[in-house]
């Protein structure tokens, strides 16, 4: 038995853990020679043979896995910083890269904004359903002037293809 006895606290802190933990060991009886003296509430903890106590209880799982987390990685930290900045530099020239790759597309016409799309082709759209609307009125008197009805039919294709062909010089004005 060592000379020095400690409270549950100060074993706490000897070991490098809360005081609960330590506790809860007392509780499960993982500490129990370890134990010097009880006085009233208090416990008085043989340091030596506790830690002996535990290490023999220690579940081998759990050193693999504080090992890992404890241990240094294998480089050291001035190649783990090296490293790092040298991907940082490489990942801002390619985003640099890109940009300015996007700048030149959009610039040299690879690239057409949205927003002219959308209105060349809603422009498009009304202006195809606004001549459509107009057929009737455009060729009711044509129609019904002819008793051939494939002269009808010839007279509708040729307006069709007239909108068509409109449809077809509107949407020709978008940049290329």
């Amino acid at each position: 038995m060592s000379k020095k006895l400690l409270t549950v606290t100060a074993y706490a802190k000897h070991r490098g853990v809360s005081q609960p933990r330590i506790s809860y060991l007392l509780r499960e009886g993982r500490i129990k020679n370890g134990i010097a003296k009880r006085k009233g509430r208090r416990l008085w903890i043989d340091p030596d043979i506790a830690d002996q106590e535990l290490e023999a209880s220690r579940d081998p799982r759990w050193d693999s896995k504080q090992k890992s987390a404890e241990d240094p990685p294998e480089e050291t930290t001035t190649q783990a910083v090296t490293l790092s900045i040298t991907a940082l530099k490489t990942a801002m020239l390619q985003y640099k890269l890109a940009n300015e790759k996007w700048d030149y597309e959009v610039k040299s016409g690879k690239w057409i904004s949205s927003d002219i799309v959308g209105k060349a082709f809603f422009e498009a759209g009304r202006q195809t359903r606004d001549q459509c609307q107009a057929i009737p009125d455009r060729v009711a008197a044509l129609v019904a002037a002819e008793s051939d009805t494939f002269e009808c039919r010839k007279i509708l294709q040729t307006e069709i293809d007239y909108i068509l062909e409109g449809l077809s010089s509107v949407l020709q004005i978008l940049p290329k």
